[in-house]
């Protein structure tokens, strides 16, 4: 082959590449400057397909592409023409990656059908909730059914409250379920502000590990998802540089649902000061004046009060834990093992009864309490040695990672933690599966990380799906969320400090 013929060779054998990926898209004059920068390395004898400014598949990969469209094509290259005027053959693939999403969205419009009947049978959380919420402003719905959130919880669902029980059901539903697939979809982008790619193959698992939780929200009928679409909102806001609208949108989270108060301190140690304002703002907005605004601002205050007496005080105030085996936080589990609490509880005649106990010893239950407050220094330790990088750039794996720690600390020290509520897993599993595909170059590592991954689903699938009821419930008793929340925390530490000592190794003068 002459060297004419090869010098276009190369370049239809890029170019072969370039159409199937996301560079393809971009305008012309991007395809130009990445030509030309293919041309200058042939020129100065260098492997294009090593060029720093191009990331492409191994040449056996490209070579087959272009002998497979040479086949198929009627096309053909000629010598007499200059380079960068040489045809160029291109190969036609599927971008799988625009369809992963709306295949996710097609799974949960097929779970309708299950959720439809659970809905008709009265069994969703939504219909439940539903009497009480039309009760929000007549009614003192905190003292009669112990309803769990907010009023601006309450009034953000009142419009469907108001329509059939089914159809609202439903529209609560769909809307969980595109809640959800924009949380992906804000999730992948993050990640992807590193500047490398996140495979097909890294965002499935990232897809198929979280699937199990917003499955069984979605059936639920709870507003975890919600929630997710909240703080996902708000930590990708942060990452575009519009700090106080991610702190409205946190705000907003933790008006519908304390956890995500976790974020504050977080925030605080990292100073973003506009975050911190926004969320003050946030706060007065949507626990004060807007509900006030609807309910009168003194029957605004009374439902607060109604609320944290039923939700806050016995937990902040006495230590009141909820010790059912359904409650799988550090709380939940040190005082069904360690105390003489109920692991079972029965309700005769709506009567909550003690039914069955699996503690392990009895410690009393200040002993058990300090054990979760140790938990929760040993927590904030971890966090303030391992999140010390600047905030800049915003984005990317190392970012997500961070966050990922505070979502799995909500977890771990809330007062209660249903299966349910683990929806926010979906970060720390993308986060893990990014940092697999782009990280972790040797077979060994990916093998480990690969293991803890699989032992944080074989932990979770215990208490639903791989053993019989009874056996499920057992096994729940143990807690093995809370391993599984454990074994992701390590994994995120370990991601944090092994990358901040490449990223120092490769950057020496990042020192000085």
């Amino acid at each position: 082959m002459s060297g004419n013929r090869m010098y276009q060779w190369s370049i239809t054998r890029f170019m072969c590449h370039l159409r199937g990926t996301k560079l393809a898209g971009q305008n012309k004059q991007n395809d130009d400057s990445i030509k030309l920068t293919l041309v200058q390395a042939l020129r100065q004898g260098r492997n294009p397909c090593r060029s720093p400014k191009i990331r492409l598949p191994s040449a056996r990969r490209c070579t087959a592409l272009a002998r497979s469209a040479q086949k198929s094509s009627t096309a053909s290259l000629q010598p007499q023409r200059s380079c960068m005027d040489a045809p160029v053959l291109t190969v036609r693939r599927v971008n799988w990656q625009r369809w992963l999403l709306p295949a996710v969205l097609v799974v949960f419009s097929a779970v309708s059908v299950q959720y439809t009947l659970k809905a008709l049978q009265h069994r969703s959380a939504f219909v439940r909730w539903r009497e009480q919420i039309l009760q929000l402003e007549t009614g003192r719905i905190y003292e009669r059914y112990n309803y769990p959130n907010p009023p601006i919880m309450a009034l953000i669902l009142r419009p469907l409250a108001e329509l059939p029980p089914v159809a609202g059901a439903l529209l609560w539903f769909y809307a969980k379920a595109f809640m959800a697939v924009c949380a992906f979809a804000m999730t992948f982008r993050m990640l992807e502000r590193d500047g490398a790619t996140f495979p097909l193959w890294a965002k499935g698992l990232a897809v198929l590990l979280c699937m199990r939780p917003l499955i069984g929200d979605l059936q639920h009928g709870n507003v975890n998802i919600l929630i997710l679409f909240l703080v996902m909102g708000a930590l990708y806001a942060h990452s575009c540089q519009c700090d106080f609208l991610c702190g409205l949108l946190l705000a907003l989270a933790i008006s519908c649902k304390v956890t995500p108060l976790l974020f504050l301190p977080y925030f605080l140690w990292k100073r973003q000061w506009r975050v911190l304002v926004g969320s003050a703002i946030g706060l007065v907005l949507f626990l004060l004046l807007i509900p006030g605004l609807f309910l009168g601002f003194r029957e605004n205050l009374d439902q607060l009060a109604g609320w944290s007496r039923a939700m806050l005080l016995p937990f902040v105030k006495d230590g009141f834990v909820t010790t059912e085996h359904h409650n799988q936080s550090l709380p939940g589990v040190i005082y069904r093992l360690v105390t003489h609490s109920p692991s079972f509880v029965s309700y005769p005649n709506g009567a909550s009864t003690p039914a069955e106990y699996h503690n392990l010893a009895d410690i009393g239950t200040l002993a058990a309490k300090w054990i979760v407050r140790a938990g929760q220094m040993l927590f904030a330790l971890l966090v303030i040695l391992t999140c010390r990088s600047r905030i800049t750039p915003r984005g990317g794996w190392r970012q997500g990672a961070e966050f990922s720690l505070v979502l799995v600390g909500m977890l771990i020290f809330s007062e209660r933690t249903w299966k349910h509520h683990c929806v926010t897993l979906m970060l720390p599993f993308a986060v893990l599966a990014y940092y697999m595909a782009n990280e972790v170059h040797s077979l060994r590592g990916r093998v480990i990380l690969g293991l803890v991954l699989a032992a944080v689903i074989g932990l979770m699938l215990t208490a639903s799906g791989l053993l019989p009821e009874r056996a499920a419930d057992i096994a729940m008793v143990y807690g093995p969320y809370l391993w599984a929340f454990l074994l992701l925390v390590a994994a995120l530490a370990f991601a944090l400090v092994y990358g901040a000592k490449r990223s120092t190794i490769q950057t020496p003068s990042s020192r000085r």
